[in-house]
């Protein structure tokens, strides 16, 4: 069955927000609840395109080529990975099979490549989830786990509809490259982006922050965000990273290299700081920001306005 109402924020990382199903949601200025199948979502966002010669080149020069080692391995096969459906329809054809039967079984093929891999990504996540969300990060004492956890981490931070849109926005000004498929070159890329960054983060510790009762984590449809990045601004290069990530409304994960954090796995967080996280949260969103309770959107409706927001 061909999968087109694909999601870019995972529907059961949200369900500690939700309060019989439905979390409070604010978009275009206005706050209303929905259930999590209705939002962070887009018809056929994952949709895998077949690369040109130049669109290979173009991946390999700006994101493998950098890499070495078994990392550099690892991340040519993420070129064969999402071209393999290309290579089997060639032999297909060479068969003799019929070609209108052909493209119907790679229309629905090719909508669910990505799809099927990111819901498996996140069945590995749930043990992980479950175990931050109880407070413990004793799974990163585990070399395989934590590596599982960063690189799934770095997935859900780069498949967003934020960071695509601004990689399209950023790539499609630069003349030299108005000949290269930067939309079919992403959905690779994010994949060999996210492998390099999650070798990067597996040395920095994870703290969890604790929320004091009677306060609340708001998240959004960029629910990983880099906290270097919302200083810097959304038009700057951050300088460095630190991943901030809300779990539920009274814990979220920093996983950082500042010095502060080496010496303790959670902390209490002050309400200045909540609304801190909170903002970041709101300005690093593209057009959609989710909360447990509807007051915790409301300092943010009304200043939103998504439709002449600069994203």
């Amino acid at each position: 069955m061909k999968k087109r109402r694909q999601h870019y924020v995972w529907q059961h990382y949200l369900n500690p927000w939700t309060t019989d199903k439905k979390l409070w949601c604010l978009r275009e200025g206005k706050i209303f609840p929905s259930v999590t199948n209705n939002i962070g979502h887009e018809r056929d966002f994952y949709r895998v395109e077949e690369l040109t010669e130049s669109d290979i080149e173009y991946v390999r020069k700006l994101s493998v080529d950098p890499s070495v080692g078994l990392l550099k391995t690892a991340n040519e096969g993420w070129i064969a990975t999402f071209q393999m459906a290309f290579e089997y329809r060639k032999q297909f054809i060479g068969l003799g099979l019929p070609l209108e039967s052909i493209n119907e079984e790679m229309d629905v093929v090719l909508n669910n490549i990505e799809e099927n891999f990111l819901a498996h990504i996140e069945g590995e996540s749930i043990k992980y989830l479950d175990f931050l969300r109880s407070g413990s990060i004793e799974f990163f004492g585990v070399e395989d786990d934590k590596m599982t956890f960063c690189h799934n981490l770095c997935i859900q931070y780069l498949r967003t509809k934020n960071i695509k849109q601004s990689i399209l926005s950023n790539m499609s000004s630069i003349p030299q490259i108005n000949h290269i498929n930067i939309d079919a070159c992403w959905g690779v890329m994010k994949h060999i982006y996210a492998t390099n960054i999650a070798f990067a983060l597996i040395t920095n510790p994870p703290v969890i922050l604790n929320v004091a009762p009677g306060d609340e984590l708001i998240t959004g449809d960029q629910p990983v965000i880099n906290t270097f990045a919302a200083s810097a601004g959304k038009n700057n290069m951050p300088t460095d990273t630190e991943f901030y990530y809300p779990i539920s409304p009274s814990i979220a994960l920093l996983i950082t290299s500042d010095p502060a954090y080496r010496a303790v796995d959670s902390v209490l967080i002050t309400v200045k700081e909540v609304e801190e996280y909170n903002r970041a949260m709101y300005e690093m969103s593209y057009e959609q920001i989710y909360a447990r309770s509807k007051v915790y959107l409301e300092k943010y409706a009304k200043k939103d306005s998504r439709t002449s927001r600069d994203k």
